[in-house]
């Protein structure tokens, strides 16, 4: 006969003891296993960067945190406008040189859907602005507005049609000189 049963002389009696023994069994387990929200920000891209997830343990979640912030940093170098040894600013720094330029996946990718955005958008999004946005970005500092004509001059190395694609080796080629593509255009066309 079960213990269980030993213990109870009636039904209900029987269900809480029962209630009760899974209780105190289980209680440890669920006080142990609970998860705990955790956020960690750094500085990140000119800006602060925050992940907030929630894992059992805080030793665990620190070595999470600092992957995510890893992948954030990879990024960085790939697509960057800032850091001059990124790769997005290596491949311009080749503009006007008739040369390809075979690039990472992760940026032949953005270039590759930039270009699906820019021929569904009529040429309203793209992403060759790059020398007009440091332009107003030096405005901006100075407090001021830029002169038209150097932003009239800016704009002849602006357009998508002077980035030449090749899908099959996953090159890229920018046809014209002072050419500068601007990764954070989502940001500022919105």
């Amino acid at each position: 006969m079960p213990l269980i049963h030993l213990l109870c002389d009636e039904g209900y009696r029987c269900i809480t003891m029962a209630k009760w023994i899974i209780v105190f069994l289980f209680f440890p387990l669920t006080i142990s296993a609970q998860q705990q929200r955790y956020k960690f920000t750094q500085p990140k891209m000119g800006s602060y960067f925050t992940v907030i997830f929630y894992d059992k343990d805080s030793s665990h979640a620190k070595i999470i945190a600092d992957s995510c912030f890893a992948i954030v940093d990879s990024l960085n170098e790939i697509y960057s406008d800032y850091l001059p040894d990124s790769e997005l600013n290596k491949l311009c720094a080749t503009a006007g040189k008739q040369q390809w330029i075979s690039v990472s996946s992760a940026l032949f990718d953005i270039i590759q859907q930039s270009a699906k955005a820019w021929k569904l958008s009529k040429g309203s999004f793209d992403i060759t602005v790059g020398p007009v946005v440091r332009i107003w970005r030096k405005a901006r500092k100075e407090n001021k507005f830029p002169d038209r004509n150097i932003v009239n001059l800016a704009m002849q190395s602006v357009g998508f049609q002077y980035v030449l694609m090749d899908t099959i080796n996953k090159r890229i080629q920018l046809t014209r000189t002072g050419m500068q593509l601007a990764k954070n255009i989502l940001k500022s066309r919105q």
